[in-house]
C-alpha cells in the first residue's frame, strides 16, 4: 500500500547521521569483544556493544535544535502531520498523550498503553506496537536525543509498519501520523545538517 512507503523512514538516513564510537569509548563494564565463557572463571560474557554517537556536531546540534521545536509544537498545540497527502490536523488529545510519552511524564505509563492499544486496534503487530510505544519513551525528555534510542525508535517505527496488517494503512490512526511526524523531523533535520557539512 502507498501509505505504509510513505510512512517509512530511512534507515540511511539514520546510517548516516549516527556512527559508532571508538572500541576503546565504547567498552564499558560488561562489554567485550567477544562472546561466550571468561575460560578462568567460567563466567558468561556478553557480546560488544557498540555506542552510536552522532556523526559531527553539527548533525547533533541539529536533532537537538529540532527536538526543540518539537517540544515548542506540543505545547502550543501546533504539531502538525509532516506526511503530504493525508490531513494535516493532529488531534490535541493525541498530541498530548504522545507528548506525555516523549517526555516520560507522570502519565506515561498509562499513556504509552493507550497509544499501544490504539495501535494495535488498528491493525499494528502486537509485540512491534509495544517495541515502537517503549522506545519513545523519553525520547524529548531532556536537551539531548539519545543515539541509541533515536536508532531504536526508528527501527521499530519501520519493523512495526513490516509487520502490520493492511488494516493499519487502510483506517491509519492520528497517533500513527504523530509518531511518523517526530521521527521525520529528527531524520530530516539530522540529513539536513549532514548535506550542509558535507558541501
Amino acid at each position: 500500500m502507498k501509505t505504509k512507503l510513505w510512512l517509512s523512514l530511512s534507515a540511511g538516513v539514520i546510517a548516516g547521521i549516527l556512527g559508532t564510537a571508538s572500541a576503546a569509548h565504547a567498552q564499558r563494564v560488561f562489554q567485550t569483544d567477544v562472546s561466550g565463557v571468561i575460560p578462568t572463571t567460567g563466567d558468561p560474557v556478553y557480546g560488544f556493544r557498540r555506542d552510536l554517537v552522532y556523526i559531527n556536531n553539527p548533525v547533533r546540534d541539529a536533532v537537538r535544535l529540532e527536538a526543540n521545536s518539537l517540544r515548542t509544537a506540543f505545547m502550543n498545540r501546533t504539531l502538525t502531520n509532516a506526511l503530504s497527502g493525508f490531513p494535516a490536523t493532529i488531534d490535541d488529545g493525541v498530541k498530548s498523550i504522545l507528548y506525555s510519552v516523549l517526555t516520560d511524564d507522570a502519565n506515561a505509563s498509562r499513556n504509552a498503553e493507550l497509544i499501544t492499544n490504539a495501535l494495535i486496534d488498528s491493525g499494528a503487530d502486537a509485540g512491534e506496537a509495544r517495541d515502537l510505544v517503549n522506545s519513545l519513551r523519553g525520547l524529548l525528555e531532556g536537551n539531548n536525543i539519545e543515539p541509541n534510542q533515536y536508532r531504536n525508535a526508528v527501527r521499530n517505527f519501520n519493523e512495526m509498519l513490516r509487520a502490520s496488517d493492511n488494516a493499519l494503512f487502510a483506517n491509519s490512526p492520528q497517533i500513527l501520523f504523530a509518531i511518523h511526524t517526530v521521527l521525520f523531523r529528527l531524520n530530516a533535520a539530522g540529513y539536513s545538517a549532514l548535506n550542509r557539512n558535507n558541501n
